[in-house]
């Protein structure tokens, strides 16, 4: 009888120790890599071949992209359920493109842009006195700047 109270005593002590021992383990989360796919690689000018500082990157329909780096280097992690859709990478000054995604390899991934212009109507500049645009412009404050609060989106 004692025996059999002694391997329930330890029992309990190894169960109980057993179930701290799991809560002390990390919390395992799926990886990155199952639920996104990486690529990365570099935006350049198509004539010059010099990199595209700060171009964007981002995946057809969506709200999710990335910039290019000083040196024009990107990565861009995609998740799986868009692996079939498309890029597209853009620059002020360069024509858009837009690529499938299944195109693109995991790395050295080398995309290039073409200078392009964008026509603008012509515009007209008139000399007005300095002292009527600040009378004006503290008249149209309460215009201007709401006092209600407002939430926006953003990112840094």
């Amino acid at each position: 009888m004692t025996k059999f109270k002694n391997i329930i005593f330890i029992s309990i002590i190894i169960l109980g120790m057993g179930s701290k021992l799991i809560a002390a383990l990390p919390e395992t989360d799926v990886s990155d890599s199952i639920k996104f796919k990486s690529f990365s690689g570099i935006v350049i000018d198509q004539e010059n071949k010099r990199p595209i500082v700060f171009a964007n990157i981002h995946i057809e329909g969506t709200k999710k992209g990335t910039v290019t780096n000083s040196d024009g280097e990107f990565l861009i992690k995609i998740p799986r359920n868009f692996l079939g859709g498309e890029i597209s990478v853009s620059s002020i000054g360069y024509k858009i493109i837009i690529l499938p995604i299944d195109s693109l390899m995991e790395n050295n991934n080398v995309i290039e842009l073409n200078l392009t212009t964008y026509p603008i109507e012509e515009l007209t500049f008139y000399n007005k006195d300095p002292y009527d645009l600040i009378k004006s412009a503290i008249e149209k404050i309460s215009t201007n700047y709401s006092q209600d609060a407002i939430m926006m989106d953003a990112f840094y």
